[in-house]
């Protein structure tokens, strides 16, 4: 079996193990505890351990093998288990120093168990800090938590991802997160743990693990490891390793969180891609480029993408290799110094208002209204938009506190549960879009008239003085001095809906274009019918009207006529109704535009003129289907009526 020491973090739990066998062969030593008889099957295995110096006694000859162990005890024995030299134990203790301190481990053994449990990457540094924060360290560590962390103490992480099929014939085998069910199985592969469990065929693995039963694992995998079995001198069968192992090398990826200096070394922290953090010790020597490019330590930036090599056995760095990230943030600038090179700003990050501070690049570009400037004419309280490169500022693109917007209006909304009248509107001129914020302490002019937000329009011409609000996240008008664009538009009604909370929608011809529209009768809007004041327009078809328009869309002024302009219409008559006194004409030719009507109604009353082509007076009566007519008249409402009707 291929042992692959590639130290990796994941898990969430906490793991462990064991079964036991029901006798054993003991071997002719001693009683080292007196709490330990040569009679018991684990007799060899605690003599052992001790031996070894992987589990010691509690004192006073008294080994208590019932006895639980703890989350730290266990990370001790974990940790041996991969015989560190002192050089790493020196390294470890380093590089994990001031994460010691963050927990206050203070007992040196705790340290160096914490230390290279995390070194080898027995533990990740999740587990441990969410083990500090649930008080586990001194408490009891379950049977599966055990058997995770000693899967990776004897290396055999990557063999367990590896799995695809996995098949653990214990009773309670559904009692083992799926997810941890792998480090069982390459254990009992190993002859780590017995595949019948406990005997009956149980594994227990919420149980608290004992201090025998720990003995006989870690002994077994030393035995894995050390390819000395324990069990009569019979060997377990595994490949052949080769005569001298070579020097594994691996990568690590993440993104770069920091650089710190202790105890005179440099350490590189990342952020792994398992959601980790990795601490790593720089060289002098140690190979660094970024983007291709030869550099140096402090050319590392928090935010870039990393490649680290080292050897996994030393887990000393080979070559890192790093791309910049570039980013965009933006806020208020609240701090700026051109000798330290420094620009801080405050940012609405979720609704709350955080500062930050970023490292400026020697040639910085500045633009302020959108005109190229210097560092120098910045100022606190213009809002910036910051362009970094690897959390440092290339480019800042800057408005001054007191912005100036000269533009159109193009879109308006109003601010949904609000206590101040607030509208979000936009503005756009040829070279930008704003989005602008009005409320009731917005001094709001339109065409001179003082007004409030909800009268402002799309299409209007407007001037806007703004301050960027931070805890708004957008810009907030002071002054808004507005232009009204009207549009003069005529032609007839062809339909009038009214909509639920929503303006009453009126389609018109268009006179000029021949080509139907919908406008909005907004609230308030003058209207004149028949040459009388009214509320709103009448809902049946017909009239002419010329409409004033305001954003494109929102009729604020409608004169209308019941009776419109005088149409001719040339055609054959259709159909003739003497009891209802009109006829349909299918229309020939038609002088105005009364639409695409190829049938028109036309109604006859008392006055109406009806002759033959020598100008002699007629009757309805004297009309006849498919007699070629010409009809002169108007509209009063829907209905087309004849002025004069003449046979051709």
């Amino acid at each position: 079996m291929k042992i692959n020491m590639k130290w990796k973090n994941i898990l969430s739990g906490f793991l462990v193990l064991i079964i036991l066998i029901s006798s054993i062969p003991t071997y002719g030593a001693s009683a080292r505890f007196k709490d330990v008889p040569k009679s018991e099957w684990y007799y060899e295995y605690v003599d052992r351990m001790a031996d070894l110096g992987y589990l010691e006694g509690k004192g006073n000859g008294v080994f208590d093998p019932e006895g639980n162990l703890t989350f730290m005890e266990s990370m001790a024995v974990f940790s041996r288990l991969t015989k560190p030299t002192d050089k790493e134990k020196s390294n470890a203790k380093s590089q994990y120093e001031g994460l010691m301190k963050e927990l206050n481990v203070k007992q040196d053994w705790e340290k160096e168990a914490l230390s290279m449990g995390l070194y080898r990457g027995i533990v990740s540094v999740n587990e441990v800090r969410n083990a500090s924060k649930g008080n586990l360290f001194h408490k009891p560590i379950q049977k599966v938590a055990a058997a995770t962390f000693l899967a990776k103490a004897m290396g055999l992480d990557d063999e367990a991802k590896e799995l695809t099929v996995i098949f653990i014939d214990y009773k309670d085998v559904l009692e083992i997160d799926t997810s941890l069910r792998k480090y069982i199985k390459v254990l009992q592969d190993a002859d780590v743990l017995d595949k019948d469990g406990d005997g009956g065929g149980y594994f227990h693995p919420k149980e608290a693990i004992r201090r025998k039963i720990m003995s006989t694992m870690v002994s077994r995998a030393h035995d894995y490891l050390q390819d000395k079995p324990l069990n009569g001198g019979e060997d377990i069968k595994k490949p052949e390793k080769p005569e001298k192992e070579e020097e594994i090398i691996i990568e690590v990826k993440g993104i770069v969180n920091r650089i710190t200096d202790e105890i005179g070394r440099k350490f590189l922290v990342i952020d792994n891609n398992y959601g980790d953090e990795e601490s790593f010790i720089l060289e002098k020597d140690t190979d660094i480029r970024v983007d291709g490019s030869r550099a140096k330590v402090d050319d590392l930036k928090r935010g870039q993408e990393i490649t680290i090599e080292i050897k996994l056995k030393t887990r000393e760095v080979i070559s890192i290799k790093s791309k910049n990230v570039e980013e965009d943030v933006e806020g208020v600038i609240t701090y700026l110094s051109t000798v330290n090179k420094e620009i801080r700003i405050e940012r609405n990050i979720n609704g709350k208002v955080k500062a930050e501070t970023y490292d400026l690049e020697d040639n910085v570009k500045v633009k302020i209204d959108g005109r190229s400037s210097t560092l120098l004419n910045l100022r606190n309280g213009d809002f910036g938009k910051l362009n970094l490169r690897s959390n440092k500022v290339y480019n800042i693109d800057a408005n001054s506190e007191d912005l100036k917007i000269r533009g159109d209006i193009t879109e308006i909304k109003k601010v949904k549960d609000t206590r101040n009248n607030e509208y979000e509107i936009k503005v756009k001129n040829k070279d930008e879009e704003y989005k602008v914020l009005v409320d009731y302490k917005t001094d709001i002019d339109r065409d001179r008239k003082s007004s409030r937000p909800e009268d402002l329009r799309k299409g209007d011409d407007v001037y806007i003085i703004a301050r960027y609000d931070i805890e708004k996240a957008m810009y907030l008008a002071d002054e808004v001095d507005a232009k009204v664009v009207t549009e003069k538009i005529t032609g007839y009604v062809l339909e009038i809906s009214t909509r639920l909370n929503q303006n009453p929608l009126v389609k018109i011809k268009n006179r000029e274009n021949n080509k139907e529209e919908s406008y909005e009768l907004i609230s308030g809007a003058y209207i004149r019918v028949d040459g009388k004041t009214v509320s709103t327009l009448p809902y049946n078809p017909g009239y002419q009207v010329e409409l004033y328009i305001e954003g494109g869309t929102d009729i604020v002024e409608a004169w209308a006529e019941s009776a419109g302009m005088e149409t001719s219409i040339v055609g054959k008559i259709d159909y003739i109704n003497t009891k209802d006194d009109y006829i349909e004409v299918e229309v020939q030719n038609i002088s105005t535009d009364l639409g695409d009507k190829k049938i028109i109604r036309v109604y006859i009353e008392d006055d109406t003129l009806i002759s033959n082509r020598h100008l002699e007076k007629l009757n309805i009566k004297d009309l006849y289907r498919n007699d070629l007519v010409n009809v002169v008249g108007i509209y009063k409402g829907a209905n087309f009526v004849a002025d004069t009707i003449q046979i051709r």
